[in-house]
């Protein structure tokens, strides 16, 4: 909600559900971020824009359906390896 409180996204709630949308201060802010980290999440940002942008509802689920198992045992993997040694 941080963003939202600055204005540099907003949030539409309907019957689809939750959209956020960047505004016209986005792009500003985003310019100022220059860590390879914040570049390489503005481009995986482009990819899924890309990739996703047509897909229905129901095929965005189909797909998030048919790779659940995988992407599962992928953040299984990785949250694994962030437990604390005890």
């Amino acid at each position: 909600m941080l963003m939202i409180s600055r204005e540099l996204a907003t949030v539409e709630y309907s019957d689809r559900g939750v959209c956020f949308s960047a505004t016209e201060l986005t792009r500003g802010f985003l310019e100022y971020l220059s860590s390879d980290y914040a570049r390489d999440l503005q481009e995986r940002a482009r990819w899924v824009v890309a990739t996703f942008a047509e897909y229905t509802d129901e095929l965005l689920t189909q797909f998030a359906l048919s790779h659940l198992q995988e992407w599962g045992g992928e953040f299984l993997n990785e949250s694994s390896l962030r437990l604390p040694k005890g």
